[in-house]
Protein backbone atom coordinates (compact mmCIF):
# COMPACT_ATOMS: atom_id res chain seq x y z
CA UNK A 1 0.00 0.00 0.00
CA UNK A 2 2.89 2.36 0.72
CA UNK A 3 4.13 1.84 -2.84
CA UNK A 4 0.67 2.61 -4.29
CA UNK A 5 -0.38 5.50 -2.04
CA UNK A 6 2.86 6.81 -0.54
CA UNK A 7 3.47 7.52 3.12
CA UNK A 8 0.58 9.93 3.58
CA UNK A 9 -2.98 9.94 4.81
CA UNK A 10 -5.44 9.20 2.00
CA UNK A 11 -7.95 11.65 3.51
CA UNK A 12 -6.01 14.76 4.57
CA UNK A 13 -2.82 14.11 2.58
CA UNK A 14 -0.56 14.68 5.60
CA UNK A 15 2.88 13.14 5.15
CA UNK A 16 3.79 10.76 7.97
CA UNK A 17 6.29 7.97 8.62
CA UNK A 18 4.77 4.60 7.71
CA UNK A 19 4.67 3.50 11.37
CA UNK A 20 2.30 6.41 12.17
CA UNK A 21 -0.29 5.44 9.54
CA UNK A 22 -3.24 3.14 10.16
CA UNK A 23 -5.34 0.99 7.85
CA UNK A 24 -8.76 2.52 7.24
CA UNK A 25 -11.64 0.56 5.73
CA UNK A 26 -13.59 2.62 3.18
CA UNK A 27 -16.59 0.44 3.99
CA UNK A 28 -16.16 -0.20 7.73
CA UNK A 29 -15.93 -3.75 9.01
CA UNK A 30 -19.04 -3.07 11.10
CA UNK A 31 -20.92 -2.53 7.82
CA UNK A 32 -19.58 -5.78 6.32
CA UNK A 33 -16.54 -4.14 4.72
CA UNK A 34 -13.80 -6.53 3.69
CA UNK A 35 -10.05 -6.55 4.23
CA UNK A 36 -9.50 -6.46 0.45
CA UNK A 37 -7.02 -3.95 -0.94
CA UNK A 38 -9.85 -2.19 -2.76
CA UNK A 39 -11.45 -1.41 0.61
CA UNK A 40 -8.31 -0.35 2.50
CA UNK A 41 -6.56 3.01 2.60
CA UNK A 42 -3.71 4.42 4.68
CA UNK A 43 -4.95 7.05 7.14
CA UNK A 44 -3.54 9.13 9.97
CA UNK A 45 -4.94 8.35 13.41
CA UNK A 46 -7.04 11.56 13.62
CA UNK A 47 -8.78 10.89 10.29
CA UNK A 48 -9.30 7.19 10.96
CA UNK A 49 -10.64 7.88 14.45
CA UNK A 50 -12.90 10.69 13.26
CA UNK A 51 -14.53 8.45 10.64
CA UNK A 52 -15.34 5.74 13.15
CA UNK A 53 -17.75 3.37 11.39
CA UNK A 54 -19.11 6.02 9.02
CA UNK A 55 -19.25 5.67 5.25
CA UNK A 56 -18.50 9.40 4.95
CA UNK A 57 -15.14 11.20 4.92
CA UNK A 58 -13.83 12.39 8.31
CA UNK A 59 -15.80 15.39 9.57
CA UNK A 60 -12.54 17.12 10.49
CA UNK A 61 -11.71 17.56 6.80
CA UNK A 62 -14.50 20.04 6.33
CA UNK A 63 -13.06 22.27 9.04
CA UNK A 64 -9.59 22.00 7.43
CA UNK A 65 -10.79 22.83 3.91
CA UNK A 66 -14.56 23.37 3.56
CA UNK A 67 -14.50 23.22 -0.28
CA UNK A 68 -12.88 19.78 -0.44
CA UNK A 69 -13.97 16.26 0.46
CA UNK A 70 -10.30 15.47 1.02
CA UNK A 71 -8.39 18.06 3.06
CA UNK A 72 -5.04 19.53 2.14
CA UNK A 73 -3.68 20.65 5.50
CA UNK A 74 -0.51 19.09 6.89
CA UNK A 75 -0.24 17.89 10.48
CA UNK A 76 2.02 19.92 12.71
Amino acid sequence: MLRDYGSQCWWCQCALPAKKLTLDHLIPQSKNGSHSLENLRLACIPCNSDRGNSLNPPKRLFSLNPKSTRGVRKHA
